[in-house]
């Protein structure tokens, strides 16, 4: 490096704390001229006139190991090293000491941002000019730019604010019964991620709340220092927002947690009727419980989802024809209020309206619930679980089709619970004309039924058989066909006996039996449905088949050529890169506008390209049944009760085990789902959306202030109730505190 190094002053990278505290990005050109200055002056309005003065022509080096060409995995072994030839102004009354070099010693952990940024946490060491020193925790990042310069992030705290963010947490949680983990501990990287990985948030810290007062210390810290904050039930807020850059993340998955056992434990009234469910538990946890007592509430088909959100969202799942929303099971909670108060929902003020918004108002938006009260319904003596497949257009377009016409009818058994999709799939992938006796035909796109009988296979086959028809693959004594070789087949059937006692005595006798794990009516995407089953190319002996299912048992290829990693396995495994959305079809219209409309999402599903890294699917969940009863409308927030189904449309890539994400792959998959959302809400009679199913890029108006955009975003989700939930919202958080990207506002 012969030249002179410019250092130019950038935008902002991200949000930290409030708009008066920014991150610091700076962007080094080698060999550049300065760039107009006015570009950035939304930074240095805010920031350090100047952080480091070159105008005497200062210069950096990097040790080959983090040279800018190819990010790599950092060690605490490698060292970056800054000479500075120049000075360090102030800002805000915070003093720093003029230095002469800087060594970066970087920690193990490391994230990806959106824009393809590498950020190492570490240790910087400060060395003035007697060479005396000073260490302190920093966030190092780089990228290279398209222009052959640097991109450089160099953050902490101090460097923005009088006293750190960082310092304040350290000083907070002195004392405290409950962890707080900080950036450039440990733990910090893995108690960031949340369950959409393409949200690389980098929060001030992470708070592990283990009771109510907990929160409400929380709470009070955020408030008196500006600092924003974000509630985490399980993380699984599709557009990432139960995180953020620079907030404090308080987490609630420890709640009541027995101190003896280290379990969160669900508390039963006597009756055993009754449970007191803590947010930050997962749905498998509660299902494996709750089913051991012969019981259920009618949640999520994801078992890693936590109570929390799912809840205050309204919350679908495969028991919603039989016993409603998950909300609508919902007689109570316990709720932190903004001003750090804590009690039952039903006995604040005007409590049965904090509660009608509790029932799929969205959560984050009224206080922090701590633990739900939910009515627990009984599952039938038999529980039956089944998928159906069908690979021909034909098939699958039919079959889809009879589940809409039954959903648009409403006139059939609440025992049943079942979903239709349509899934883009590998078309050579399960064709070769080496083995015709295998029988199958070329498909893109795979039809499928799936979902939760109260009742015993005979019965729901004969349910099946009367509308389905021939579509229903069974063989000639009537059983159903399992075979994956054929054109149609029932991916799984299985009954479950639920042994455990209806009621559980006062005494406190527990149920003598444990059930497996499994949860009935689970629509989770697994391993075994080979819509997700990637294809490996395989280079064997002469008779070998050119390309295998991955199942259980895959055959051993002798080389594998993997240029893309390979799609999700299931979507509720693991953290995972994705982009859902929703719409309901419109009130009043025609039949034959519902069957356009799924020609369509065929045609266009069939129309889109193949990767092996990406599912891209759309799901017809059902609706109907139970969850228009009007006992539930009437202490429900939830504004599109008496829709027949809905669209979901998703799209998840690569693993949770690849290096990093790449962010033009996000780019690409992101702009796919908002195409094809456009597109088909251009076309067809469509409204609204589901906030569970989040998706924050509906279009709105751009005319419009920001306040208005947000509103009208809003109104998709929560339709005529929008107004009325900012009612409540300002009679319970009149200052919004619970304030986060899409947080209903007050009025």
């Amino acid at each position: 490096m012969n030249q002179p190094t410019e250092l130019i002053k950038g935008d902002p990278a991200l949000e930290i704390a409030n708009t008066q505290a920014k991150w610091a990005q700076y962007v080094v050109a080698i060999g550049a001229s300065r760039a107009d200055k006015q570009e950035y002056t939304n930074l240095a309005n805010q920031m350090l006139d100047e952080l480091y003065d070159f105008s005497d022509g200062g210069f950096i080096l990097f040790k080959p190991t983090l040279a800018a060409e190819k990010p790599v995995r950092t060690t605490r072994a490698q060292t970056l090293s800054y000479f500075i030839d120049g000075k360090v102004h102030e800002d805000s009354g915070f003093a720093l000491t003029p230095w002469v070099r800087v060594t970066f010693e970087p920690s193990f952990h490391y994230t990806v941002l959106e824009d393809g940024s590498l950020l190492v946490m570490g240790r910087c060491s400060f060395f003035r000019a007697d060479q005396t020193s000073e260490t302190a925790d920093y966030t190092f990042g780089y990228r290279q730019t398209e222009e052959g310069g640097l991109r450089i992030y160099l953050h902490h705290s101090s460097l923005a604010m009088g006293t750190s963010v960082h310092d304040r947490l350290l000083t907070f949680r002195k004392g405290k019964s409950f962890r707080v983990v900080l950036p450039g501990e440990e733990q910090y990287f893995f108690a960031r991620v949340v369950s959409n990985t393409r949200f690389g948030r980098m929060p001030a810290g992470i708070a592990y709340c283990q009771q109510p007062g907990d929160i409400s210390d929380c709470l009070s810290f955020c408030v008196e220092n500006h600092l924003p904050f974000r509630i985490r039930s399980g993380g699984h807020q599709h557009e990432g927002m139960s995180s953020g850059d620079g907030v404090l993340i308080l987490d609630l998955s420890g709640l009541y947690r027995n101190t003896e056992t280290n379990v969160v434990e669900i508390e039963y009234s006597n009756d055993g009727q009754q449970a007191w469910i803590p947010s930050g538990m997962k749905l498998d946890r509660v299902y494996t419980e709750l089913r051991a007592r012969g019981k259920i509430i009618p949640g999520g088909g994801c078992q890693s989802v936590n109570v929390g959100g799912l809840t205050q969202g309204g919350g679908w799942g495969v028991h919603l024809r039989k016993y409603g929303l998950t909300c609508d099971q919902l007689l109570d909670a316990e709720v932190v209020l903004a001003d750090g108060s804590f009690g039952r929902a039903s006995e604040f003020p005007n409590g049965d309206r904090l509660l009608w918004a509790l029932r799929g108002g969205g959560g984050g938006n009224f206080g922090v619930v701590t633990r739900y009260k939910f009515n627990l319904c009984d599952l039938n003596h038999e529980m039956t679980t089944f998928g159906i497949f069908w690979k021909k257009d034909v098939e699958a377009k039919k079959g889809v089709k009879t589940w809409v016409d039954l959903h648009l009818k409403n006139d059939f058994t609440e025992n049943l619970s079942f979903t239709a999709n349509f899934t883009r799939v590998n078309e050579q992938d399960h064709f070769d004309q080496r083995y015709p006796e295998r029988d199958l035909t070329p498909f893109s796109v795979r039809g499928r039924i799936g979902g939760n009988f109260y009742g015993d296979q005979a019965s729901l086959i004969k349910f099946l058989k009367e509308h389905f028809g021939d579509l229903i693959p069974l063989d000639n004594d009537g059983e159903p066909i399992t075979d994956r070789s054929r054109n149609s087949y029932f991916s799984s059937i299985r009954t479950s006996e639920i042994k455990a006692a209806r009621n559980i005595l006062s005494s406190g006798e527990q149920p003598t039996e444990v059930l497996p794990v499994e949860t009935p009516g689970s629509v989770s995407l697994d391993t075994d449905e080979y819509t997700l089953c990637q294809l490996n190319v395989v280079l064997g002996t002469e008779d070998a088949p050119t390309s295998a299912y991955l199942q259980s048992t895959p055959p051993e290829p002798k080389f594998r050529f993997d240029v893309l990693p390979d799609a999700p396995r299931s979507t509720c495994d693991q953290p995972h890169p994705h982009k859902v959305t929703s719409v309901y079809p419109a009130d009043g219209i025609e039949d034959a506008q519902h069957m356009a409309m799924v020609d369509w999402i065929f045609e266009r599903l069939k129309a889109t390209p193949y990767r092996k890294d990406v599912n891209r699917y759309m799901v017809w969940p059902c609706l109907g049944g139970a969850m228009r009863r009007q006992e539930f409308k009437e202490v429900s927030s939830f504004a599109f009760r008496d829709k027949p189904y809905l669209f979901q449309l998703q799209s998840w890539w690569d693993h949770a085990g690849q290096l990093r994400n790449d962010p033009k792959r996000d780019d690409l998959y992101v702009k796919w789902m908002n195409d094809f959302r456009q597109d088909f809400t251009a076309g067809h009679p469509t409204e609204g959306a589901f906030i569970n199913f989040v998706d924050k890029d509906i279009p709105v108006d751009e005319r419009q202030s920001p306040e208005d955009q947000k509103l009208e975003l809003l109104k998709h989700y929560y339709g005529e109730n929008l107004e009325r939930l900012q009612e409540i919202k300002s009679m319970y958080d009149k200052d919004n505190v619970f304030d986060f990207e899409m947080s209903i506002p007050v009025r």
